[in-house]
């Protein structure tokens, strides 16, 4: 019977969120949002998982070209001091096969050794970075809300070496799907506004080829799902996958598809166990 009153609850207080005017279920949604991710990070501190990330050429069709290149990290999400963004840390395990001929320009396109991780911007103080509107009330147990950032400027580009890595600036917007009742985030989405282009720098240019190169597209989705640990017994919302597509015009990975998944996921507990 308990169990029954708790799902109950859920339903009444998704109800009352659906049943309130756009303005007030938003600042709703977001206050929920706001406590969970919070609490989000004081558990994902403890958690260790393994990331498997396939990277994949794809020709006009949008069919692979090639086995691509498939990178196994582990990874850890970390709080930084100091109002720092949580990031998401990866410690590479193995590596194998080439996106390019020359290894240090496939290279290029492996994940960074630190990223900030997605979810901080539904943290409560950096939530007035972007603006929300609610887009739908699914079932009234899930609320998509849109986002756009505040602050919008053109993206730009640095250079190490042959590698280029793109600061995109604000100039996304994006959709998160939202549990109701609990502010757990089950789903988040963000791509680029519109396409940009940029010049290569001459040490990176050949005796022939453009000049310059355009990415037309880049677009990410990553899902949550329930993990169940024991000893102590407790069910979080962690990250299951990841997509990610991009388009360069003029590049030399023209189209790829990035595919990450999570799983192995252990726990860090008091006296130095680890529970998986």
């Amino acid at each position: 019977m308990r169990q029954t009153l708790i799902v109950l609850v859920g339903l009444i207080l998704a109800t009352r969120l659906s049943a309130q005017p756009g303005g007030a279920a938003r600042a709703v949604i977001l206050e929920r949002a706001g406590r969970y991710v919070e609490h989000y990070y004081e558990r994902a501190r403890a958690i260790l998982s393994r990331e498997t990330v396939r990277l994949q050429r794809l020709d006009a069709t949008l069919r692979p070209e090639d086995t691509g290149r498939v990178l196994i990290y582990e990874l850890r999400i970390e709080s930084a001091p100091d109002g720092a963004l949580p990031s998401m840390t990866r410690r590479r395990l193995e590596a194998g096969g080439r996106l390019l001929e020359t290894a240090a320009e496939g290279e290029c396109f492996d994940p960074p050794d630190a990223t900030v991780e997605p979810l901080a911007m539904l943290l409560p103080n950096r939530q007035k970075e972007f603006v929300f509107t609610v887009r739908e009330v699914e079932r009234g147990r899930v609320t998509v809300l849109d986002f756009v950032p505040v602050s919008r400027m053109p993206p730009t580009v640095t250079w190490r070496g042959a590698c280029g890595n793109v600061d995109v600036n604000g100039s996304t917007r994006g959709r998160v799907w939202i549990e109701s009742a609990t502010g757990a985030v089950l789903r988040l989405e963000e791509r680029l506004d519109k396409p940009f282009q940029f010049v290569l720098p001459a040490n990176v240019l050949a005796n022939s080829g453009p000049v310059s190169q355009t990415v037309d597209r880049f677009e990410t989705s990553i899902r949550y799902e329930p993990v169940t640990f024991r000893d102590p017994d407790e069910t979080l919302l962690l990250p299951k996958s990841a997509r990610t597509f991009t388009v360069i015009a003029n590049g030399g990975v023209p189209r790829l598809l990035t595919l990450q998944s999570f799983d192995k996921y252990q726990r860090f507990v008091t006296g130095g166990r680890v529970v998986k």
